[in-house]
């Protein structure tokens, strides 16, 4: 039968999260994973979809279809 347990290797010891349920000299098998490593995201360039839209000079004005409710 096989249990997982999640620890962290410190100090060249193993410090569980919890403690293990296991029988004495129990064999064990120990996988190091790498701590994920996060880059930092690019900065994005201002500008980049200038002119690709256009908005009418009326944006900001009512809408004629809420009038009532004004």
């Amino acid at each position: 039968m096989t249990k997982t347990y999640e620890g962290i290797f410190e100090n060249g010891y193993v410090v569980f999260k919890e403690a293990p349920e296991i029988p004495k000299n129990s064999k064990v098998k120990v996988i190091f994973e790498e701590k994920d490593i996060k880059k930092p995201a690019e900065k994005r360039k201002l500008g980049t979809m200038k002119g690709n839209f256009k908005i009418s000079d009326d944006f900001d004005e009512p809408l004629k279809e809420l009038k009532d409710y004004m």
